[in-house]
């Protein structure tokens, strides 16, 4: 190993460092963000339900709803866990590794008559070419996941209709797009117990 190539991999580890530790304290931030405010929602919403039972008042349908989610959320919330985590773990793995590599490379370049080190040169561009992959592959698959989770919160609202009105809406626009004429609406149904004209 020469000192030129050592100059370049020193470079790239640290550049891949300072990316691989902002990577991992934003990943735990967002999440840490995300479920601590949902916890506090959670906790003021069950003080609320019980303050009211305490005081002998019924609680809000509000309050009652939040709470009730909440604890339904604790599954989906240990699964919202897994990606940040794992990507987390990857990006400390990450930095570790590269850590460790680059204190052997400044030892190299301490010892006198700096040896070939041929190994040392092999591994190091192992690590910095698996680590420059993953940054890359990482960018990428943070904005498909941005993408889809934005896609699909648009969704919402629809999904929020009730599936009785949601099919009538679908069977207007294939009808629509059978036919390319706007179909008639639906008739009202019929109140039992009403007489005709």
């Amino acid at each position: 190993m020469s000192d030129d190539y050592a100059s370049l991999l020193t470079t790239l580890i640290v550049a891949v460092l300072a990316v691989g530790t902002v990577q991992t304290h934003s990943l735990m931030k967002r999440w840490n963000d995300t479920h601590v405010e949902q916890l506090r929602v959670a906790t003021e919403a069950r003080i609320r339900v019980a303050d009211a039972l305490g005081r002998g008042v019924q609680p809000s349908e509000g309050d009652l709803q939040v709470a009730d989610q909440s604890a339904r959320r604790a599954v989906a919330m240990a699964r919202s866990w897994l990606a940040p985590w794992l990507a987390g773990g990857v990006w400390a793995g990450v930095v570790v590794t590269l850590g460790k590599q680059q204190l052997r490379i400044l030892k190299w370049a301490a010892t006198a008559g700096d040896p070939a080190a041929p190994e040392l040169a092999k591994t190091s561009f192992r690590y910095v070419s698996i680590a420059v992959a993953l940054l890359l592959a990482e960018g990428i698959v943070r904005v498909f996941v941005s993408s889809f989770t934005r896609q699909y919160q648009q969704f919402k609202s629809w999904r929020d209709y009730p599936r009785s009105s949601r099919a009538l809406a679908d069977d207007a626009i294939r009808a629509y797009r059978l036919t390319g004429q706007i179909p008639a609406a639906p008739a009202a149904p019929a109140c039992s117990g009403q007489s005709g004209p």
